[in-house]
């Protein structure tokens, strides 16, 4: 694929982690490559160590192996993303990761500032996919609750 120029991204995390751009699915040929852009949409552009990935990516293989595996999923992911014009949403330094959630879209960011057009999105399903996701579950719930009234 060709690089995209000012191409519009939209990161789907209710039902279901997603990305597209311009309306496109993005395919991820690696599955741990597209939970590790998960991980870091859901981290909100904190950085997340190599060791809090590790942990939360390879939590039962050794720490040495499980750091090298990042490493070539870390590659990976960059090079789909590549593929797409959108590998620049990547922000690595030493020792970290995280997304610059400034080039784009997400459901969960909107939800969480309350834009009314992502709140009726939330069906109570969040990145269901990955077991780790599911500690931020309660946190919407609890907003989708206060902004429909139930709560004051």
């Amino acid at each position: 694929m060709s690089v995209v120029k000012n191409a519009k991204i939209f990161v789907k995390t209710f039902d279901g982690f997603d990305v597209y751009v311009n309306g496109r699915l993005i395919y991820f040929p690696s599955s741990k490559a597209k939970e590790m852009l998960a991980v870091l949409v859901e981290k909100r552009g904190s950085s997340v160590s190599l060791s809090q990935m590790t942990y939360l990516l390879y939590e039962s293989i050794e720490e040495k192996t499980a750091k090298n595996n990042l490493r070539v999923i870390y590659y990976r992911l960059r090079r789909s993303l590549e593929e797409y014009g959108i590998e620049h949403i990547l922000i690595k330094k030493r020792g970290s990761y995280a997304v610059d959630t400034e080039l784009f879209l997400c459901d969960f960011y909107e939800f969480i500032e309350g834009n009314p057009d992502y709140i009726t999105l939330f069906s109570g399903s969040y990145m269901p996919e990955y077991s780790w996701a599911e500690d931020t579950l309660p946190y919407l719930k609890n907003l989708y609750r206060k902004y429909n009234g139930v709560l004051k």
